[in-house]
Order: structure tokens, then C-alpha cells, then sequence
């Protein structure tokens, strides 16, 4: 047990790797990223996670384990976060009076900027002062609200703390299928386009959506296609609050082009416990999301395994792999395969291990405009007796008979 006394504006910042590390409030007042410690709780920090306890006042704090790394920073950005949150409060409070929407702050930057944890800290801040915002979570490679492969946006009704994940609430979920925005941006301008949609429709009719205003977590591809991505975010979620974090070219080329769009776009400095992320832990990641979906966080979840009959589901694939060239077709003609059309897949030995999004869509028509009830993957492929084994995470039938595979998969073990 080692005992760490902070100073008020200090935070101790930990790496854990190897094992579970415990952490308890003595004394004073600490937050992680802006969720409040109660003192006495212990709080339990899982292998993997790097986080940072801050003191405004100072404080004791106990922690129990083997951090990997652990020291004291006496620099950090919390007071700048504190002063966006206050001038977000004050938007927030002029759309009360007014009826109109709330702020919409969208956090770019390059990856390993530390995008997820200052949308995190402005959620945590927000719920703090008895306002509900929106979350929206773009970033499709890490899934950190449902799944890897995914765009979420959903309501959060109580603080973010440091050993559970987003509390969700009639989450709207559009299922990508890719880690990789590159996969076919058409589909995800598609999907952030029927997201906004959805959002709008719901901020318009009900007050207690719209004035709290949403937070945007966005994807750390940057450049080319990527930056293209990131102005389609800004547009059709009707972004106003732009914060760049940890990349200066960046924030000149957003400032430059959204001039005149009644658009605030800030820049950041990183954090200096900001760490970067290696492409396999980013996979661990991925893959550790994907188990807690089905077992839960502490693994004492019961997902249920159950066999399907070819028959008794649509199975589809958006786009349907890749488009004919246009200079490989007759003068005049066009390709018959767009990267948006869903075309009916054949079920075949390739989809074990396939995770499989469960669409409310009623037809082909409707696949691209529905949104997810929920997520199986795929365990067993019996070909010749026309069925498959999958598991789900929970007993009972599926919401609806419409699957979409894409090419995330997970193996058990």
C-alpha cells in the first residue's frame, strides 16, 4: 500500500499493464476525468487503462497494487477544461431561456491527443451540474460506448467513473462494421448522416434533449480522406464548438475553412499524460470491448448460445465488396455495385468468428437508414445442414431476423 499526498492542481497519474491496481480517497476531494471519488470507496483501475487523479483542493489518496508507471504532475489542462465547461454551461443556460438547442462541441485531433478524455471530462461536468448531455462517439476503431465498428450517440444520465464504462440510455447505435474509417467513407458519411437525422428529430420535439446540447468524440485520421470525414462530422451534426486538441496545423486549416459559419473553433495543447498507443494494444482494446459486450465488465455475465437456421435470417453486406472501375466498363456505362448497397450474403464457412450487428431494418430498403438492436457473433458454420451457431447476450429471440456483417471478428479464448 503506498499513500500519495497531493497538492491542490496536482494530479497522480498511473499506467496499469500487468494487473488490477486499487485506488482510495483518505482525505480531501479527487476526480478522474472529471467523475468525482467518494471517500473510502475503493476504486478498482483494470489492466490496460491509463488514468489521472486530480485534486482541486489537494488530498490523500491510497493506492494498492503495481502501477506500471506512477508519478505526480503539477502541469495539467484542468483549469482550461473547467473554463470551456463554464462557457458551455453559459450556451447550455441562454438555450434554457431561449428554447433553442444546446452547445455542440466536437473534439478533433490526431490519435493519442487525449480527444476521449477530455470528451469525458466535459460529459462527467456536465452531469455534475444536473444537465443530461448527448455523447456521441464517432471514433468507429476503439467502440468505446457499445462496439469496435460502431457510431453511437446516447444520452448519459450519470457520471463516467473510473472503473465503469459509459452508463447508457436508449443508446442509437449505427453499426460501421470497419475499425477502419478508410474501409468505405461513403458508409460512414451514410450512417453519421441518418445519425444526425435521428438526433435532430428528437433534439426538435423533446426540450430535455435539446438544451443539454451534444459532446462529439471523433476519429484520430486527420489527413485526406480523414479530414474530409472530420468537416462531414462538423456539418451534419451542426457542430458550433470545435476544440482542436495537440496538433496546430489542424486547428489552422479548421479555423480557416469554417470562417464565417458561425463555428468556434479552439485550440488545445495536449496533456502531458497523454500516452501513445502501439497498434496491438489498440487491438487488445478492440477485442477486450468486444468480450465485455457479451460477459460483462467483471466477466459475470451469462451470454446465450443458440443455433440459427440459414432460413431464418436476411444476411447483408454494405456495398458488396469493391466497385468496378469505371475505366474497366463500356463508354456510357456505370457500375451496378455501389459501396451503399447491401447485398444478401450467402452464409459460408468465412463467417465464423464474423460479429454480426442485428438491424431494426424490415427489409434491404431500410438497412442503411436503421439503426442496431444489438450484436451475435457467429461460433459455428454447418454448411451442409443449412445452420449456424451464435452467441448472444442475452436468451430469447432476436430483435429482428435482419443481420449485417461486416469485417470485425472475435474469438473466444
Amino acid at each position: 500500500m503506498t499513500q500519495v499526498q497531493l497538492n491542490p492542481e496536482h494530479e497522480l497519474r498511473l499506467e496499469v499493464q500487468t494487473q488490477q491496481v486499487a485506488i482510495t480517497l483518505v482525505s480531501g476531494t479527487a476526480e478522474v476525468f472529471g467523475a468525482e471519488l467518494a471517500v473510502g470507496h475503493c476504486n478498482i483501475i483494470p489492466s490496460g487503462s491509463k488514468i489521472a487523479v486530480f485534486s482541486w483542493h489537494g488530498c490523500v489518496l491510497e493506492v494498492a497494487g503495481k502501477p506500471d508507471v506512477m508519478y505526480v504532475a503539477n502541469e495539467t489542462p484542468m483549469r482550461l477544461y473547467q473554463n470551456i465547461h463554464t462557457l458551455l454551461e453559459q450556451r447550455r443556460q441562454a438555450a434554457r431561456e431561449t428554447g433553442g438547442r444546446g452547445p455542440r462541441v466536437l473534439v478533433a485531433g490526431p490519435c493519442d491527443s487525449g480527444k476521449s478524455t477530455l470528451c469525458r471530462i466535459l460529459v462527467n461536468y456536465a452531469v455534475r451540474t444536473d444537465c443530461r448531455p448527448i455523447y456521441a462517439d464517432l471514433d468507429v476503431g476503439q467502440g468505446a460506448v457499445v462496439l469496435p465498428g460502431t457510431i453511437v450517440a446516447t444520452p448519459v444520465t450519470l457520471p463516467v467513473t473510473v472503473d465503469e464504462s459509459f452508463p447508457m440510455s436508449a443508446p442509437l447505435v449505427f453499426s460501421y462494421g470497419s475499425a477502419s474509417m478508410g474501409s468505405n467513407p461513403d458508409y460512414f458519411t451514410e450512417c453519421l448522416q441518418h445519425m444526425a437525422t435521428k438526433l435532430n428529430s428528437q433534439c426538435d420535439s423533446e426540450p430535455d434533449f435539446r438544451t443539454p446540447g451534444l459532446i462529439i468524440n471523433t476519429c484520430g485520421w486527420v489527413e485526406g480522406v480523414g479530414y474530409k470525414l472530420l468537416k462531414d462530422s462538423i456539418e451534419k451534426l451542426s457542430a458550433d464548438v470545435v476544440l482542436v486538441l495537440g496538433d496546430e496545423r489542424l486547428y489552422s486549416q479548421l479555423a480557416g475553412e469554417l470562417t464565417g459559419q458561425n463555428i468556434s473553433v479552439v485550440k488545445l495543447h495536449k496533456s502531458g499524460g497523454v500516452v501513445n498507443r502501439d497498434p496491438q494494444y489498440r487491438r487488445q482494446t478492440r477485442m477486450s470491448k468486444i468480450r465485455e459486450y457479451f460477459y460483462g465488465e467483471a466477466g459475470n455475465l451469462s451470454p446465450d448460445s443458440r443455433v440459427l437456421n440459414f432460413s431464418d435470417v436476411a444476411l447483408y453486406r454494405i456495398g458488396g465488396g469493391q466497385s468496378a472501375d469505371s475505366s474497366c466498363l463500356p463508354i456510357g456505362a456505370e457500375s451496378v455495385i455501389s459501396k451503399l448497397t447491401p447485398q444478401l450474403v450467402v452464409p459460408g464457412p468465412e463467417l465464423k468468428h464474423a460479429v454480426l450487428a442485428v438491424s431494426y431494418a424490415e427489409s434491404a430498403d431500410h438497412v442503411l437508414s436503421s439503426n442496431i438492436a444489438g450484436f451475435i457473433i457467429v461460433q459455428e458454420i454447418d454448411v451442409a445442414n443449412q445452420r449456424m451457431t451464435v452467441l448472444a447476450p442475452s436468451p430469447g429471440n432476436l430483435p429482428n431476423n435482419v443481420l449485417i456483417i461486416g469485417d470485425i471478428k472475435w474469438v473466444e479464448g
